[in-house]
């Protein structure tokens, strides 16, 4: 595997006010779907904190990487994806469920933060899954055809991927970064009380 650690140090800089509004939104509507029985019907959903992520986006985002595409796999209610478009990326996300989709394309549009999702697989069609991904106990996606045609990206094109991998799925993701992203390119995964790590594809 050819990825290295990249050291980040968080930013402690508040999201502006446009920002902060789009969260608590995103925060609220969560927190009615998780009351409608949203974790009822997706068991394996569990959403990052957005300040956590915040910190590490911005930081690359007034790097190299700012202002490049930017990529989020499974990108839920549209929440981090949201976050990338307000620091200024080409921010998209990919999202396999039908109800998420739309509801996080409203919650972009509501807040007019320009950025895409697509409905269907973040797992290339030509990726071989591992059979953890079909296992309904443990599997954070459903398997379905690729979206990126619908982006018209191929993954290769994305300066900067982020996922929330829940621990057994973590290198199947590491696998699939490394197999398709293009050399320099960022990966950023969420880790719970561990915050974020950024790894780059050398």
């Amino acid at each position: 595997m050819a990825l290295e650690d990249v050291a980040i140090t968080p930013s402690d800089e508040a999201p502006s006010a446009a920002l902060q509004a789009f969260l608590d939104d995103a925060d609220a509507r969560l927190d009615t779907l998780i009351a409608d029985g949203l974790t009822t019907r997706l068991p394996n959903f569990a959403p990052a904190e957005f300040h956590v992520v915040h910190a590490t986006l911005a930081v690359l985002a007034d790097g190299p990487a700012g202002g490049e595409c930017f990529l989020e796999w499974g990108s839920a209610l549209g929440g981090i994806t949201g976050i990338a478009a307000a620091l200024g990326f080409r921010a998209s996300g990919i999202e396999i469920d039908d109800e998420m989709v739309t509801l996080s394309r409203a919650l972009l549009a509501a807040h007019g933060l320009r950025a895409e999702i697509a409905q269907g697989s973040f797992v290339p069609d030509e990726h071989e899954i591992p059979p953890e991904f079909e296992d309904p106990e443990t599997a954070t996606l459903q398997t379905g055809m690729a979206a990126y045609d619908l982006l018209e990206r191929d993954l290769d094109e994305f300066a900067v991927v982020y996922a929330y991998p829940w621990p057994d799925m973590e290198d199947a993701f590491l696998d699939l970064f490394d197999t398709y992203a293009s050399p320099g390119a960022l990966f950023v995964t969420y880790h719970g009380q561990d915050g974020c790590r950024v790894r780059k594809k050398v």
